[in-house]
């Protein structure tokens, strides 16, 4: 990293910490990397945007909420972040439904359902 930063300063001044010419990566080249080293070890390649989709998913499971995701995501739309990630709360209504039961208690006697 140090000798990095020495030629990024000899070159300009950039930020990149993955560039072989001081530009950014783009996108495809890192995909056809990706797939370069998983056809090496033989697994299926993934993609860099499974990537992005794994970094959300963790977020979620660390607590992040939809609306944090949707700015962090750069989403227009809250229900771009839904329609892709609702799948990951399959829970959720059981939660809400299980602390809705502890705030509401709810006395039915027999003589009631009959």
């Amino acid at each position: 990293m140090r000798e990095w930063k020495e030629v990024q300063g000899q070159i300009g001044k950039i930020d990149f910490i993955f560039s072989d010419n001081g530009l950014p990566i783009v996108k495809n080249r890192v995909n056809k990397m990706l797939i370069r080293h998983a056809e090496k070890i033989n697994i299926k390649p993934i993609r860099v945007h499974d990537l992005r989709h794994s970094h959300a998913s963790l977020m979620l499971q660390l607590g992040m909420n939809d609306l944090e995701l949707k700015n962090r995501l750069g989403h227009s739309d809250i229900s771009i972040t839904l329609g892709v990630y609702s799948h990951l709360h399959p829970t959720a209504m059981r939660s809400v439904a299980d602390k809705f039961n502890g705030l509401v208690k709810v006395s039915v006697s027999d003589s009631e359902i009959s």
